[in-house]
């Protein structure tokens, strides 16, 4: 796996910027690590039109460093500074560039078990096709997309939007985002998802039936009003304190218990 990194200050926190190769593509990627040894790591995968430097991830980035967590987001490809192109990715592509960030976290000796997941959206979908590969401690997902087809189904007006923000064709949606998850759910555990009542983009039915097939523990909110993007500030500040206790719990509880 090949892999080059650079210190890099990102706001105002040192991280470290890692490029690594999926499926020939040399991707982006940014790495915060608390100051302790062998900290475990939450790898996040963004969603379909968003990237790495979303305020999502970097809000989170910043706020597990306090709890001894790290966290690793990264452009898939066709995203931010990675190499392809967008037109030409599907859910298995991006599935690709999650493990192969998760292998080439793997192979790092100042990096502790076990490792967590964090997916919005299309980046949902990402982790729940993933999970059965990675295994992590712990997922939160926000507005996981687990049938394609739900992107297509919008209103008129919304879809026209959705492929005016996008630049891409109706056949992409139709095509390459061909897929339906549900059989993936049952084994997955550890499970926290949230989703807005109100998204009009990935309905909040889609949130509900993820947490109603996954197995045991698991947890769900609900963000009365709450939009695709959980913009509400109010939401978001919620959001953000629930991901940082249930990683820390999961993922600093785990270390501790195989002497990490």
């Amino acid at each position: 796996m090949q892999e080059t990194s650079e210190k890099t200050i990102t706001g105002q926190e040192p991280c470290e910027a890692l490029r690594f190769t999926s499926g020939g593509f040399s991707l982006s990627g940014f790495l915060h690590l608390p100051d302790i040894k062998n900290p475990p790591i939450v790898i996040g995968s963004h969603g379909l039109l968003s990237d790495a430097d979303s305020s999502k991830q970097r809000d989170l980035a910043s706020s597990l460093l306090a709890c001894g967590v790290g966290f690793f987001r990264f452009h898939h490809r066709g995203s931010g500074n990675s190499e392809g192109h967008l037109a030409e990715s599907s859910l298995d592509t991006r599935v690709e560039d999650m493990v192969a960030a998760w292998e080439m976290l793997s192979l790092r000796k100042d990096l502790g078990r076990p490792f967590g997941l964090f997916g919005s959206s299309m980046g949902g979908a990402t982790c729940i096709s993933a999970w059965s590969t990675i295994r992590p401690a712990a997922t939160f997902l926000i507005a996981p997309l687990i049938k394609g087809r739900v992107l297509t189904q919008q209103e008129p007006a919304d879809m026209a939007a959705i492929l005016q923000e996008s630049g891409l064709p109706e056949t992409f949606f139709t095509k390459n985002l061909h897929f339906d998850l549900t059989e993936r759910i049952p084994a997955m555990r550890n499970l926290f998802v949230v989703h807005g009542t109100d998204d009009k983009v990935v309905p909040v039915e889609e949130g509900h039936r993820v947490y109603e097939l996954a197995a045991e523990p698991k947890r769900f909110i609900a963000f009365e009003g709450g939009d695709h993007r959980i913009s509400h500030p109010g939401h978001q500040k919620i959001m953000l304190k629930r991901a940082v206790d249930f990683f820390e719990e999961k993922l600093t509880l785990k270390a501790r218990t195989c002497g990490m």
